[in-house]
């Protein structure tokens, strides 16, 4: 994969000026919240370009609430976030 071996989403953040929405959810056992919002945090938790957003209830599909359904209220957040992103 030449370049793109190595590389990840912190190099992405580093390269870039662009704002970032991270939302995971603590429950989330395919990426546990150690190795995503948390290192992003401890990082990045100061840097007004860094926006976080962490459940305490969900897993990996964190869209969705705990009935399975899908989060409209986290939607409409993600779309504001990327409306203001995109001025």
């Amino acid at each position: 994969y030449g370049d793109y071996a190595y590389s990840t989403s912190m190099n992405g953040f580093e390269n870039s000026h662009c704002p970032v929405l991270i939302v995971h959810g603590e429950k989330d056992n395919t990426i546990p919240i150690s190795y995503g919002y948390d290192t992003y945090y401890e990082v990045y938790g100061d840097n007004d370009r860094f926006t976080f957003i962490k459940y305490d209830d969900r897993d990996h599909i964190v869209m969705r609430d705990e009935e399975g359904n899908h989060d409209m209220a986290l939607m409409a957040e993600v779309v504001e976030f990327f409306d203001a992103a995109l001025q």
